[in-house]
């Protein structure tokens, strides 16, 4: 995904090209009950400091226009959800590049008398100084002075099985691949895979309780420091619905972790509380 700036088109213009490569994947399909709801943003704005550097004014005035669609459709056994958001900002100041991200995510879900599937993906091209998607697992979000671009493909397909009309067991797997475009080094960013495999056995013990066991293993490279983690982590957990709105979980249980980091290679487990 390495780009060359000569060949490609700005950060904007590809945030776009996103948006409208998902005006013809959200189109109803014939006979279909699609809804649609679409979104559009013309936005103009003044930052005298937008890459955050210390000591620094670049005062400049930027302008930013967008479009955030989602489709939707529920058939009873059937729901799918597909969104697009394609932004971009240009900015007055020659030295401010222009910025642009695009999304493109679909959640899918299929249930039968006891079988349930479902799939959240999603493929994201930000960058880690202003990143306006809300995503709570973000943890790179604003964390470096350097506007680097980033790109964040997201899989994770989760199948649910009912044992009897109290149990039943789940199996789940998530995929993250990360890779980041230039000045990712002066940013300390590094391109990285991630993976994990989660299963889960449970019993309503009430109406209101359910106890459950939850095995799980993950696996973490990067090539570019060199750096691969390996480990799992074995808890039970007791969650309990107050009310409608209300519920709260336990979990106790123990991890392990082995890390292997260019020749150096250790261990650690311990208790999950």
């Amino acid at each position: 995904m390495s780009m060359d700036s000569r060949n490609q088109p700005s950060a904007p213009a590809r945030a776009i090209l996103l948006g409208l490569c998902l005006l013809g994947l959200v189109q109803p399909c014939h006979g279909q009950p699609w809804l649609i709801d679409a979104t559009f943003k013309i936005q103009p704005e003044y930052n005298d400091n937008p890459r955050l550097l210390p000591g620094v004014k670049d005062d400049t005035f930027g302008l930013t226009g967008g479009i955030d669609m989602e489709a939707r459709q529920d058939t009873g056994a059937t729901k799918m959800t597909l969104r697009g958001r394609a932004e971009g900002t240009l900015y007055s100041n020659s030295d401010i590049p222009d910025d642009g991200l695009g999304l493109l995510a679909l959640a899918y879900q299929h249930a039968t008398e006891r079988h349930k599937i479902g799939l959240d993906g999603s493929f994201l091209i930000d960058n880690t100084l202003e990143n306006e998607i809300d995503d709570p697992g973000d943890i790179d979000q604003g964390i470096t002075s350097y506007q680097v671009r980033r790109y964040k493909l997201d899989l994770a397909p989760v199948w649910t099985y009912a044992l009897t009309e109290r149990s039943g067991m789940e199996l789940g797997y998530d995929f993250i691949g990360v890779e980041y475009g230039a000045n990712k080094d002066e940013a300390d960013l590094e391109n990285y895979l991630y993976q994990s495999g989660a299963g889960k056995l449970f019993y309503q013990w009430t109406e209101s309780t359910t106890v459950s066991g939850i095995p799980q293993v993950f696996d973490y490279n990067s090539s570019d420091s060199d750096t691969h983690y390996t480990g799992g982590s074995l808890s039970l957990s007791v969650e309990h619905l107050f009310s409608k709105t209300l519920s709260g979980e336990l979990a106790v249980g123990g991890y392990w972790t082995d890390f292997d980091s260019g020749s150096e290679k250790s261990s650690a487990s311990g208790e999950l509380f």
